[in-house]
C-alpha cells in the first residue's frame, strides 16, 4: 500500500504478499466516496472549490471510519484476504471455488464476492466474517456490484450481478 509524505511524495509503505497465484480482483472500502467526492444523492450545490474540497474530505473521513481504509484481494488460488493499514489482517474463510470478482458496498460495511461455482457470498466489510451465500445463477458469476441503497438500510441482501 502507499502513503503520501508531507511534501506530497507518494511512497510504497508495504508490499502486500500472501496469494499463491495472480490477484484477479481488488476492492477498496472507500472506492465509492473517492469516485464521487463531495457529490452525493442530495444534489447539494457548493459555492467554491474549497467548499467542495472540504465536503469531499469530510465524506472520505466518514467512509474511512474508525477502522480505517480496508482492501480486499482475491486470487485464482481461491483465497480472499482483508487488509488493513497495509497488513493482511485475515484470510476470509469459506468453501470457495475460484473467486472472480470482489467489491465493497458504498458505505464499506459489506463485501460481496463472485464465484465460478455460480454463487455470490456476502462478508462483513469490517470484521471479514462470513454472512451469507446467494445461489441460483445458471452459470459462473464474473462481476458483482453492491448498490448505494445499502447505506440506508444496512443490509447486504439486495445484490445485482453482471456475467
Amino acid at each position: 500500500m502507499f502513503h503520501v509524505t508531507p511534501d506530497g511524495t507518494l511512497c510504497l509503505a508495504a508490499k502486500l504478499e500472501g496469494h499463491g497465484y495472480s490477484v484477479t480482483s481488488l476492492a477498496l472500502s472507500t472506492d465509492y466516496v473517492l469516485r464521487t467526492g463531495a457529490f452525493d444523492h442530495t444534489g447539494r450545490q457548493y459555492s467554491s472549490p474549497e467548499e467542495v474540497r472540504q465536503a469531499a474530505l469530510k465524506r472520505y473521513d466518514q467512509a474511512k471510519g474508525k477502522s480505517g481504509e480496508r482492501l480486499v484481494s482475491v486470487s485464482d488460488d481461491r483465497r480472499m484476504f482483508l487488509w488493513e493499514q497495509s497488513f493482511r489482517t485475515q484470510l476470509l474463510r469459506g468453501d470457495h471455488d475460484v473467486v472472480r470478482h470482489v467489491c465493497f458496498s458504498p458505505n464499506g460495511q459489506w463485501i460481496a464476492s463472485a464465484y465460478f461455482d455460480t454463487s455470490v457470498k456476502i462478508w462483513d466489510g469490517v470484521t471479514g466474517k462470513y454472512c451469507a451465500t446467494f445461489i441460483g445463477h445458471f452459470d459462473r458469476v464474473y462481476q458483482i456490484r453492491l448498490g448505494r441503497f445499502l447505506e440506508n438500510i444496512g443490509s447486504p441482501f439486495h445484490v445485482s450481478t453482471n456475467y
